[in-house]
């Protein structure tokens, strides 16, 4: 697998898959932005099924998270906001690859909540795989609070940076992958 860099979006001409988490119209318009900037796939969480992940080597989440990160819409077990590892049970369910990459774009994905851990921190502890997101506010590209630049489809994050959980730990990463700036 190869990617492309380019300073705010990527190409991977090899599976790609954007689930979303969030039914709302915002999250919907977010999801297809990033699809028509990366070539990625769109499915809205509801329609997933096992094996439906099976062969995608990189998995993004579109949803909203908590104003106190821990936590993620996604529609899992009558529940709407379910834990990082919550979510990563689910994406096992679907047929996570091994060694597929996560990212979940939601607000707080990364921040450590008072009680309990974040999204992406559950997400590798429940799946093995390495997760990552912002400990901020991300927004994709068009909104209507966007500030001038930026390509459509790319993410803007506000008070906070990305953080990959890997092995355990959660570490400050640049950006995602080859992901570059805003991405």
């Amino acid at each position: 697998m190869a990617f492309v860099p380019n300073p705010t979006v990527y190409i991977d001409p090899s599976g790609l898959i954007i689930i979303v988490g969030s039914s709302d119209e915002e999250t919907w318009a977010s999801a297809n932005e990033r699809a028509k900037a990366t070539g990625q796939t769109v499915l809205p969480a509801s329609s997933l099924y096992p094996g439906a992940l099976a062969n995608e080597p990189h998995v993004e989440i579109i949803a909203h998270g908590s104003p106190e990160g821990g936590k993620v819409k996604f529609p899992a077990n009558g529940k709407n906001w379910i834990s990082g590892q919550e979510l990563g049970a689910e994406l096992q369910r679907f047929g996570l690859e091994s060694n597929a990459e996560v990212v979940v774009v939601a607000c707080n994905a990364s921040m450590q909540p008072k009680k309990g851990q974040s999204v992406v921190a559950g997400v590798n502890q429940a799946t093995g795989n390495a997760a990552v997101g912002p400990s901020g506010i991300a927004y994709v590209r068009p909104y209507r609070l966007a500030s001038p630049g930026g390509a459509n489809g790319s993410v803007d994050l506000t008070g906070g940076e990305w953080r990959r959980a890997a092995g355990g730990t959660t570490t400050p990463v640049a950006s995602p992958t080859a992901h570059h700036g805003t991405w």
